[in-house]
């Protein structure tokens, strides 16, 4: 009874889980309702920009950034970059021109049993849930490893930098 204890302990210690809160607030139940209207709607006019977006990475390969409007306001934004080796997607949600969520995931390669590549096989390799108000990060929920264990890199900052810079892209589009 006692190893199995231990075998619990140490799993939950070494999880690849990092939470700044385990149990989501009203803002965020709030957010998450609003981000599942926003993507069971189909009636989004929808803007799509097909090419390399070097602010991403210089390893980018192809990209596709989607904005949904509704009448004029962009309610939801999703990029999606491969590079050789990987695909990842981030979905940015707006209420009331404001940014509210992202939604980040991330493919990375499959291996075989021999340890060796399978070639154009991907497997999930990270969830990111980043929740905002007011232009702040208020929670962040993510399983796997990202760009962000690093405290030299702050996810809001990034989140928000990457996040404008596509509604640019967007908005010259239109013009």
């Amino acid at each position: 009874m006692r190893n199995i204890f231990l075998v619990v302990v140490a799993l939950c210690l070494f999880r690849c889980d990092v939470a700044r809160s385990q149990a989501p607030g009203k803002r965020t139940i709030h957010v998450k309702n609003i981000c599942r209207q926003i993507d069971r709607d189909t009636t989004f006019r929808k803007i799509t920009i097909e090419k390399d977006l070097p602010f991403f990475s210089p390893a980018t390969i192809s990209s596709r950034l989607t904005g949904y409007y509704k009448d004029s306001s962009l309610v939801k934004m999703r990029l999606r970059c491969k590079t050789k080796d990987a695909i990842e997607i981030f979905d940015y949600y707006y209420e009331n021109n404001a940014l509210i969520h992202v939604y980040n995931e991330y493919w990375g390669p499959r291996f075989g049993k021999s340890g060796k590549r399978i070639p154009n096989k991907y497997e999930s390799n990270f969830h990111g849930y980043y929740y905002f108000l007011n232009g702040q990060l208020t929670d962040e929920i993510s399983t796997g490893h990202n760009r962000f264990e690093s405290d030299e890199i702050s996810a809001e900052t990034e989140l928000q930098k990457e996040a404008a810079a596509c509604k640019a892209m967007l908005r010259n589009a239109q013009h």
